[in-house]
C-alpha cells in the first residue's frame, strides 16, 4: 500500500454546536471533538501524533504507511 499523505476526516456537529471528527482512511478509528472546526483539528492533530507513537513503539506493520505528522482533510461537515 502507498504512504498516505492525508489524513480524510469526516465532520459532524451536534446540537448543542459540538464538532465531531473521525478519521476516514487509516488502519483503526482516531476521534475527536471541538467546540470549532480549528479548535477540532487542532484536537484531531495532538490525537494523531500519540496514535502515531504507539503504532511506532508496537512496530506495527502499517507504520510505513503513516504520515508522522498529519495533514488532515475534512471530507464532509454535516449536522
Amino acid at each position: 500500500m502507498d504512504k498516505i499523505k492525508t489524513i480524510i476526516i469526516s465532520v459532524e456537529q451536534d446540537d448543542q454546536g459540538t464538532y465531531w471528527g473521525n478519521t476516514e482512511n487509516i488502519p483503526g478509528v482516531i476521534t475527536s471533538s471541538g467546540k470549532t472546526l480549528s479548535i477540532l483539528r487542532k484536537s484531531l492533530n495532538r490525537v494523531y501524533l500519540d496514535y502515531y507513537e504507539l503504532a511506532l513503539e508496537l512496530n506495527e506493520s502499517y507504520i510505513n504507511q503513516l504520515p508522522e505528522k498529519p495533514v488532515c482533510e475534512f471530507i464532509k461537515v454535516s449536522n
